[in-house]
């Protein structure tokens, strides 16, 4: 999946959590998303303007 080819910046990753436990007895734990969300309907938006940046960047 090219998604998750592109890492988010650090100072964004705290809007990017899944809160999850297997069960209801079990603690609750949080992960912190590094990557592109693969599913989100802004995914492939974000991958092909990180990608037309890049290329932006290189022209310089």
């Amino acid at each position: 999946m090219m998604y998750r080819m592109f890492l988010i910046h650090p100072d964004d990753w705290k809007y990017q959590r899944i809160v999850w436990r297997e069960s209801p007895n079990d603690p609750i734990e949080d992960f912190a998303l590094t990557t592109v969300t693969y599913g989100e309907a802004a995914s492939s938006f974000l991958a092909t303007r990180t990608m037309k940046q890049l290329a932006i960047i290189e022209e310089t």
